[in-house]
């Protein structure tokens, strides 16, 4: 509806929503080459960025799940999630210790995208079903070995359906902040609060979350309308 308005912001980089959505069509199209399907599950090993919400899209257009894998996470706990998951496969912008991998198969987010070009970028006509895998994140594994949890697209969708009726994102006009870590649920309620609304998606650094002051100050200075925060911040 609103192809020229800018859709996801960080750190200078910025995509509209026509630009968005025909490479995560590319990305899509390139992760079927390589036989992902409906509930395939797919681990994005990188940081938060523009790129992230770009290969997050792209693994759901193609049917996929995502893993999300926080580059801070520690080697004992990725290898647990690798193993245990299975995914079909990673996607990275950080060296990976075959160690860590073991089995899985792994493509750098370079090669993802330099393959992806060359795919049309037009919508796909076919991908997940409500009742499909949204995504898996695993517990924290505070009483014993973390455990993965997989949420269907249909339990995203009635949340934001309700959170539009309560708090309406206005398109082309709400600001959403993307602040919360990509293994943590929160992470896709602010992603597609944002996008499903027409929204500018504005994600904060790593840098900016340690210095709650100045985080607050980016926060007005941006203009954000909608934000999810810890209420230990609600002090500053």
């Amino acid at each position: 509806r609103t192809p020229d308005a800018l859709a996801v912001v960080s750190d200078g980089e910025a995509l509209t929503y026509r630009e968005l959505n025909e490479q995560s069509n590319q990305l899509a199209r390139f992760l079927q080459s390589q036989g992902i399907g409906r509930e395939s599950i797919v681990a994005l090993w990188m940081p938060r960025s523009v790129r992230y919400v770009q290969f997050v899209l792209g693994v759901l257009k193609a049917g996929g799940a995502i893993l999300p894998i926080d580059p801070s996470t520690p080697a004992e706990r990725i290898r647990h999630m690798l193993r245990d998951s299975r995914p079909a496969l990673v996607l990275t912008e950080l060296p990976l210790p075959e160690a860590v991998l073991g089995d899985a198969e792994a493509v750098t987010a370079e090669e993802a995208i330099s393959r992806s070009t060359r795919m049309p970028a037009s919508d796909l006509t076919h991908g997940a079903n409500s009742s499909d895998a949204l995504y898996v994140i695993y517990t924290s594994g505070s009483t014993g070995t973390p455990k993965g949890v997989m949420i269907e697209h249909r339990t995203l969708i009635n949340l934001l359906q309700w959170q539009q009726e309560s708090i309406p994102v206005q398109a082309g006009a709400s600001k959403v902040l993307q602040f919360a870590a990509m293994s943590f649920d929160v992470c896709y309620q602010e992603m597609f609060t944002a996008l499903l609304g027409g929204a500018e998606l504005h994600i904060v650094g790593e840098d900016q979350k340690r210095q709650p002051r100045e985080f607050v100050e980016s926060v007005v200075e941006i203009g954000a309308d909608i934000v999810f925060l810890p209420t230990a911040f609600l002090k500053y």
